[in-house]
């Protein structure tokens, strides 16, 4: 006789969270010692790793935004240098007492995660930060003494291992700041590396107009400023510079390299100006490394046509993409790819925060946690005139001079959009239809003075030092003002906040590493096809499939029956057990398994790690033994770009935008009689 029961099964690999903290609430950090790693398992259960459930640390996203400006695009890295800098402190533990309260010496980068017992040192548990925890207040001296130390070259590389692509799900750029994003989120680069590229662009492109555009300004109206063959060149040179790994495995040269990417990490978005073939009217584009599912039918043609160019991640070649958002006129010539031509974002949306936030709505069904935003300078007297037009993206252009015109309006498009970002996220929103007030919280960080001035193509001196000089010294006076300063921090708090409890999930190996996963059993080793697999959970997948590793889930509370089984169906409807004996007549007598393998929680995550290996040393043997890999192969761990399809795939069947995940029902308890 089967018995339904109310008590649910303790299993500590499943194990749900514990219930959101209290505003300002400390919750303790228990160490564990730094020779064992058997007390911290990764959280499962989908109130952990789901992007649906509200109170899962993934359901809420984080997006950075950069705005286009040329050459001054420089200050939006510096900000963002500055903001690693705060990261590193808080992580490490060096930034100053909070209420009283040090922080700890956690994290040596921000891929660390407690549960992985190949890193050294002590993990405790992610330390939350209240509204609060507000940083005890530093004197002007103090925190332009730390702004001076961030940028001194004596002071090292203190960031090179806290990257922002662990901090955001999402970056959206245009222009330059396309660029920008491409470089942080798709390539990965640090915030060093990624100012050096400045370099590359700027010596090599900006440093070296057209002759003829050198002796008179009224070339300007015949051709471009700048060749376009010598940006394509300095783009694959970066490309060359941050993707060397990739590269080298795909073998692939620079030019062929793709734009999407099939890394669950973060996502980039990159906003061009597509003009349409039949009409002479901007409309925005949006160049996805993801997949953005087609809208519902259900919902109406104007909702519908909100998401901007739905379909899978483009497959275009990286440098092609880069180009089509740096496309600005007189500058560069447009860009032809696909019967559509295409010109610098930043004439429909220069600031790419509306579009980002109106993307990641469509994309999750929970609001974003946090917006971060970054311009590239304003002048002191900038005005502010009506841009409607041009921000709703029907912009008519009819000359060359109405282009002019446009590029001149984009100081006041860029803070328009930032007065209406502020006015919609300045209190707690509540979807159409949904259960949960949220609420966003919104930075932008923007450098008013000498910066915003500078021509979207200076670069003077050897190596641009001048220009970057200028620039240097507006963002450092920019950051040491005591606003701020705090504003920044308030920024890291959150970030570093959502990393720790992210980093507490299964979800987050495969986020922040590119590991793959081999079985270790030796049955497995010496097998003609051996198989490897990208995720911790198919690996524990094939283990209770393949070998009959069957995990000893005790019950909580439950003295009598001891024993569950939670293998296949049993998911379910959960059957417990008063011996071992009991437990296996029932996997022989259902499942069909002979010859169970019990394993603790400990035991089965201990197994898993034997089993983990880089992607580089899959990619490696499979190089040396292309024989011996069968179930993915080469070509799945760094798939050709000539395979893929460069034309729109046909459309899928109609999903529904927000249903990232399907939760199951809590699985009820049977008595095994």
């Amino acid at each position: 006789m089967q018995q339904e029961h109310d008590r649910t099964p303790h299993d500590t690999m499943d194990q749900q969270p514990s219930a959101p903290s209290t505003p300002g609430r400390d919750i303790s950090l228990s160490r564990r010692p730094s020779n064992s790693c058997s007390s911290t398992f990764p959280a499962r259960a989908q109130q952990a790793i789901s992007d649906s459930n509200p109170y899962s640390p993934w359901s809420r996203k984080s997006i950075l935004c950069l705005d286009g400006g040329g050459m001054k695009g420089y200050s939006t890295l510096l900000i963002l240098k500055r903001l690693c800098v705060i990261i590193e402190e808080i992580e490490t533990g060096r930034r100053p007492r909070i209420n009283g309260k040090d922080y700890f010496e956690l994290n040596t980068s921000s891929a660390d995660y407690p549960w992985n017992c190949d890193t050294f040192g002590i993990r405790p548990k992610p330390h939350a930060f209240g509204p609060n925890d507000i940083i005890r207040k530093e004197t002007r001296g103090q925190i332009a003494e730390s702004v001076k130390r961030t940028f001194d070259p004596a002071d090292g590389d203190r960031t090179g291992d806290f990257l922002l692509r662990h901090y955001f799900d999402y970056t959206a750029g245009t222009s330059t700041g396309g660029l920008s994003a491409i470089l942080l989120s798709r390539m990965g680069m640090s915030i060093d590396m990624a100012l050096a590229q400045y370099d590359v662009i700027g010596n090599s492109v900006f440093g070296r107009p057209r002759l003829l555009n050198r002796a008179s300004k009224a070339m300007d109206f015949i051709q471009s400023k700048y060749s376009a063959k010598q940006m394509e060149d300095a783009i694959c040179q970066v490309i060359a510079n941050g993707l060397k790994t990739e590269l080298s495995h795909r073998k692939i040269r620079p030019d062929e390299a793709p734009f999407q990417t099939d890394s669950p990490g973060s996502r980039t978005m990159v906003i061009a100006y597509g003009h349409a073939k039949k009409k002479n009217v901007a409309k925005e584009y949006l160049f996805r490394t993801y997949l953005h599912n087609y809208p519902s039918p259900a919902l109406d043609r104007q909702a519908r046509r909100k998401h901007l160019n739905p379909g899978l991640a483009n497959p275009l070649p990286l440098y092609k993409v880069a180009r089509a958002t740096s496309a600005a006129p007189k500058y560069f010539p447009k860009v032809d790819i696909g019967g559509r031509s295409y010109l610098d974002g930043g004439m429909v949306a220069n600031n790419p925060s509306r579009l980002a936030l109106k993307e990641v709505e469509q994309m999750h069904e929970q609001l974003p946690k946090l917006l971060l935003s970054l311009g590239t300078g304003m002048p002191d007297d900038y005005e502010r005139l009506d841009q409607d037009a041009l921000l709703h993206g029907s912009y008519m252009i009819r000359g060359f001079g109405d282009t002019l015109k446009a590029i001149s309006m984009l100081v006041t498009q860029t803070e328009k959009i930032h007065d209406d970002m502020s006015d919609l996220l300045a209190n707690p929103r509540q979807r159409p239809g949904g259960v949960h007030r949220q609420k966003t919280e919104y930075f932008r960080f923007n450098v008013v003075g000498d910066a915003g001035e500078i021509p979207l193509d200076d670069w003077r001196g050897r190596n641009g030092e001048v220009t970057k000089a200028r620039i240097r010294g507006n963002v450092m006076t920019y950051l040491s003002n005591q606003s701020v300063h705090e504003e920044l921090i308030k920024c890291a708090q959150i970030l570093v906040e959502t990393r720790r409890a992210r980093a507490e999930t299964e979800r987050w190996e495969a986020f922040a590493h590119e590991f793959a996963y081999f079985c270790p059993e030796k049955s497995c080793e010496k097998a003609s096809a051996s198989r490897i697999w990208f995720t911790r959970d198919e690996l524990r997948e094939h283990g209770t499939q393949e070998h009959y590793y069957i995990s000893n889930i005790p019950i909580a509370n439950q003295k009598d029956y001891p024993h569950a089984c939670l293998f296949d169906s049993c998911r379910h409807a959960v059957t417990i057990f008063k011996t071992l004996d009991e437990f296996r007549s029932h996997l022989m007598r259902v499942h069909r398994i002979g010859r169970p393998i019990f394993k603790t929680v400990e035991e089965m995550e201990r197994w898993l790690d034997h089993g983990r290996r880089t992607k580089k040393w899959a990619v490696d043997r499979a190089d040396s033994n292309p024989q011996k890999l069968s179930h993915k192969r080469h070509d799945d761990l760094f798939p050709n770009p000539q395979q893929l399809e460069c034309q729109q795939p046909a459309r899928p069947p109609a999903q529904h935008p927000h249903l990232d995940h399907f939760v199951p029902q809590r699985a009820s308890l049977r008595l095994h009689p």
